[in-house]
């Protein structure tokens, strides 16, 4: 279910998985969550109507950058928690990170290779590209790293522009 409120609404969920499983008895899928959505009940009820796989957008192993430079509000013990209880189940964690955030340190990208080894997911790593109207993007704007004619130039999908040259190769070692 590509759907990024498909959990969001704990008793429309627990109200539909035990009907879907009715209706679909054999069916296989994957769905979107965020960790603080994922408790014991909604866990269960994952694997009951026949979920294999979450994917989940950590973003970033440091709760500095994931809470307070991209307002995620998911803590380390929410992503932890939410992880173990997929796992007890069966199910499988497509962890989504995200490098070259801003104010990202080599050792924030370290932790979230370290994050993503200890919740055992299968990662999906995205370079940051700052999209028009969101914050990045007037992050991006504010700090001179790119200019208003970066779109009009088709630039919208470059990379690593909050890090130097040095930082750059930092995050290429880390993503290989």
């Amino acid at each position: 279910f590509k759907d990024d409120t498909f959990l969001a609404d704990k008793r429309w969920f627990l109200d539909f998985a035990p009907r879907l499983h009715d209706r679909f008895p054999h069916l296989k899928y994957i769905c979107q969550a965020r960790a603080n959505e994922i408790d014991e009940d909604v866990a269960l009820w994952l694997k009951k109507s026949g979920c294999v796989m979450v994917s989940m957008g950590f973003e970033t192993g440091s709760e500095f950058i994931r809470n307070k430079v991209i307002h995620k509000n998911i803590t380390n013990d929410q992503i932890s928690n939410a992880c173990s209880l997929l796992r007890g189940k069966g199910i499988r964690i497509m962890g989504q990170w995200m490098y070259g955030l801003p104010e990202e340190s080599f050792s924030d990208m370290l932790s979230s290779l370290v994050m993503s080894v200890k919740e055992r997911d299968y990662s999906q790593l995205h370079f940051t590209s700052p999209l028009p109207n969101t914050e990045l993007f007037d992050i991006a704007l504010q700090k001179g790293l790119i200019k208003k004619e970066y779109l009009s130039k088709g630039l919208y999908d470059s990379e690593l522009i909050f890090h130097n040259d040095e930082e750059r190769l930092q995050l290429l070692l880390v993503s290989l």
